[in-house]
Order: C-alpha cells, then sequence, then structure tokens
C-alpha cells in the first residue's frame, strides 16, 4: 500500500517509481526472471554436449554405422570436450552479448522484420539452427535403430539426444531474436 503523505521530490518521483513497477512487472515472469531461463538453457546445453555425444557415437559403432577401416571415435570424444572447455569462456561472451538484447515484453521467439537488416547475423544463426535439426534427424535414426537391435535398452538416450537437439533449437531461435539491436534513430 503506498504512503497517502506526499514525496518529498514531487511527483517526478511518483513516476518514476510506477515506471520502475512496470519495469519490474516486464522482467519477471511467474516469479523468475525471464532472462534467467535462456541462460539455464545455454548453460545445460553447453554442459551436457560432451557426455551426448560422446554416447552417440559410442552406440553409433557398436551399431556399424562407421566402415571398419575408419579411425578411432577418441578424436571426436577428446575434441568434443577439448572445445567444450576451451570454448567455454567464448560461449559465455556470446550469450552474455545476446541476451542483453532479450525483449522484456512479448515472447522471445517472435520474429522481428529487423531481422532483414542483419543478413549476416541471420545467416549464421540459420546455420545453426539448420545444424541442429539436422542432429535431431541423426537422434530419430538412432532410435528407430536402437529399437530394432540388440541395444533397445539403451533407447532412451536417443530420446534425451533428442530433446537437447529441439533445446538447441529453441535456443537459437531465442539468441536469432535476442542478436538483432535496434538502430539508433529508428524503432
Amino acid at each position: 500500500m503506498r504512503d497517502p503523505t506526499p514525496s518529498p521530490h514531487g511527483s517526478d518521483a511518483l513516476a518514476l517509481d510506477d515506471q520502475h513497477n512496470q519495469e519490474a512487472k516486464a522482467v519477471f515472469l511467474g516469479g523468475v526472471s525471464r532472462s534467467i531461463l535462456p541462460w539455464v538453457l545455454a548453460l545445460s546445453l553447453w554442459i551436457t554436449r560432451p557426455y551426448l555425444q560422446a554416447n552417440f557415437l559410442i552406440l553409433t559403432q557398436q551399431l556399424n554405422w562407421y566402415p571398419i577401416q575408419s579411425d578411432s571415435i577418441g578424436i571426436p570424444l577428446i575434441g568434443a570436450w577439448i572445445i567444450a572447455l576451451i570454448g567455454f569462456p567464448f560461449w559465455i561472451g556470446f550469450c552474455h552479448g545476446a541476451f542483453k538484447n532479450l525483449p522484456r515484453e512479448g515472447s522471445c521467439l517472435r520474429w522481428s522484420r529487423k531481422a532483414r537488416r542483419q543478413r549476416l547475423q541471420t545467416a549464421v544463426l540459420g546455420i545453426f539452427l539448420l545444424l541442429a535439426g539436422l542432429g535431431l534427424w541423426a537422434d530419430g535414426r538412432l532410435f528407430v535403430e536402437l529399437l530394432h537391435s540388440d541395444y533397445s535398452k539403451y533407447s532412451y538416450f536417443a530420446i534425451s539426444s533428442g530433446a537437447a537437439s529441439l533445446g538447441w533449437i529453441l535456443l537459437w531461435l531465442v539468441l536469432l531474436n535476442c542478436s538483432i539491436r535496434p538502430q539508433a534513430g529508428k524503432s
């Protein structure tokens, strides 16, 4: 309840107080800050990716997806962990830069007409979106093969990897919307 005594700063302080309350309502969604949800998604996907990739490679090797003369799967396994460790600070910086522009109102997935002006960002994030879609297709293929093999008890892994691929698709869509910066002087 608001104090009925007048503010020593006049009506300007009340206007700023109302503006602050409106901003607080826009920033928080159901008691959880909207900016926390993309961070949780981004960090959990980055941290779980090497584990999921390792299991994917091990299971596909058991299903004979690779030629007999091929190299060991150890190279991509170690590469995934090296990329995860070395790339983590860059991933944090990229997400921080993108999430600063997180829309305070409306959907994070709403398409912006300003995206046409920033074709390079749209193209790069679109390529990552396509790669995540291809990962989802590979997870579906793995699920079908696991169901019809001796390794059917591991079909849960294909489902969890597919869920992570859907998470990446969602994250790339949010990042695409967040990376659109309003240009000075234009609305």
